[in-house]
């Protein structure tokens, strides 16, 4: 396992070429889940699951940070997250319905695969039930996709955000929820605690997903992502 950390002593030139491997973006997911629950290398499609063992500590890349913030819309009916925001103070008003919230955390994880293809390649050839797994699935007319990528955040923090209108209309500026705070102008507000509830000290909140192809009687990783529909309850 190859770990990175921006606050390390890593020269700039090695860990330019270290964090370019960082996926850009990840999908966030409906809810929160245990880490346990979701390992990168899992099988995905949309009537079962399967977690491979063959996968070690060297064929995955760890890239941490101290703290960890984003700014979400939330399913207003359904309490599921829908979009990530990232760190931002201001945002457009939500559509009627949706709801905006905050996740913090001290401490991030991006956890991915050096190799995707090479990774999958490995399962195919060492894990004895995960061909049989694949073409089963793909035999009923499924999608089969393979985790290449998750966000893990250590003490996780779920709550409302506070937000007041700015003075143009059509933008809402986001404040953090605080018992102690005093509230000025147009705020609105409701009980801070988002229901998320892991039973984890560590989340998973974001993930890739590449879709696993067919091609003749063989079996490889192709370059499209899937969503989160996979994970949602």
């Amino acid at each position: 396992m190859e770990v990175i950390s921006p606050t390390t002593s890593n020269t700039s030139e090695t860990l330019s070429r270290r964090l370019s491997r960082i996926p850009r973006e990840l999908d966030i997911l409906p809810q929160p889940l245990a880490v346990s629950s979701l390992p990168v290398g899992q099988l995905v499609s949309p009537s079962a699951k399967l977690n491979t063992s063959v996968l070690a500590d060297r064929d995955f890349i760890d890239v941490g940070d101290r703290f960890y913030k984003d700014v979400v819309l939330i399913d207003g009916k359904t309490g599921r997250f829908k979009e990530s925001l990232g760190g931002v103070r201001l945002i457009e008003k939500p559509a009627p319905g949706d709801e905006v919230g905050v996740i913090e955390a001290m401490e991030e994880r991006i956890r991915m695969l050096k190799n995707d293809a090479e990774a999958f390649a490995k399962v195919l050839s060492r894990d004895e039930q995960a061909r049989g797994w694949i073409e089963k699935r793909m035999d009923s007319g499924e999608e089969v996709g393979f985790v290449t990528s998750v966000r893990e955040i250590t003490d996780p923090r779920y709550k409302h955000a506070m937000v007041q209108e700015t003075a143009t209309g059509g933008m809402w500026e986001i404040e953090l929820e605080s018992p102690f705070s005093q509230e000025k102008g147009p705020k609105k507000r409701r009980d801070s605690g988002l229901d998320v509830v892991t039973g984890s000290n560590t989340d998973v909140v974001g993930v890739i997903v590449k879709k696993v192809v067919r091609e003749g009687g063989d079996l490889r990783l192709s370059e499209e992502e899937l969503g989160t529909q996979y994970w949602v309850m």
